[in-house]
């Protein structure tokens, strides 16, 4: 009988910090609605490979954080991975699904420019 051997995914990202004036996404980890423990922060381009900064540090307690990092990982292979789409468009579809809500990792769609553009409108005389 021949055994199914798993091949450890080829990873299509690496670990380095961003520019945070760019889009990119925030990951928190938590339960349901209450995801507060920033745990990463990834600048996806359209198909890589895509900038990670983990926050090894986190203020999980420690038996706690290895297993966040280790099921992070998996989330980031899997999100990340090559292939025919546009990961970036992927990751902005992800996070506005339904079933995002019930994952133990939110991925948070950060755009500072949106964000400079809505604080300059509403900072404008009407």
């Amino acid at each position: 009988m021949e055994k199914l051997v798993q091949k450890s995914p080829v990873r299509n990202w690496f670990e380095s910090a961003g520019d945070r004036a760019h889009q990119h996404f925030e990951i928190r980890y938590g339960e349901e609605e209450r995801k507060d423990a920033l745990v990463a922060r990834v600048w996806a381009t359209k198909a890589g490979p895509h900038s990670v900064e983990l926050y090894r540090e986190s203020s999980l307690i420690e038996p706690v954080r290895v297993r966040v990092l280790e099921g992070l990982m998996r989330e980031l292979d899997f999100y990340l991975m090559k292939d025919e789409r546009d990961v970036l468009k992927y990751l902005l579809h992800h996070c506005s699904m339904s079933s995002h809500v019930y994952s133990p990792y939110g991925w948070i769609p950060i755009n500072p420019r949106n964000s400079e553009q809505c604080r300059a409108s509403n900072a404008q005389p009407k």
